[in-house]
């Protein structure tokens, strides 16, 4: 039988996966420059000097993702449409601005999504 989650639990893993995916996405995950422009540099200006390494060492599936991070992802997947944006919006967005507007932090679709996590994660 599954543990009781309360609904601080779902707000502070939901918490936890927006702050590990808002920090992917501003710099410390992605490349800074895409495949295709870096492959067009190197035509441009004839010089392969360099290893074809960096082309893939930080492309976003080779993010390594934390088991409850990937737990997290997985329910949060399964939601609807609208649910997913409420999430994304309130909790990977939260860590990007200073202050969340009212009708991202509070409303139907977040509250919704919090409820049908409940029992998932």
């Amino acid at each position: 039988m599954k543990p009781i989650t309360k609904i601080q639990q779902v707000e502070f893993n939901l918490y936890v996966w927006g702050k590990f995916w808002a920090q992917k996405e501003l710099g410390a995950g992605y490349a800074s420059i895409s495949i295709t422009a870096r492959i067009c540099d190197m035509l441009r200006t004839q010089i392969w000097s360099s290893s074809d390494l960096h082309l893939f060492s930080h492309l976003s599936d080779n993010v390594f993702e934390p088991e409850h991070i990937e737990l997290t992802t997985i329910a949060i997947n399964k939601l609807s449409t609208n649910c997913k944006k409420a999430v994304s919006a309130k909790y990977k967005h939260m860590h990007q601005m200073h202050e969340l507007p009212k009708e991202i932090k509070d409303n139907y679709w977040t509250r919704e999504a919090e409820n049908q996590l409940l029992g998932t994660i």
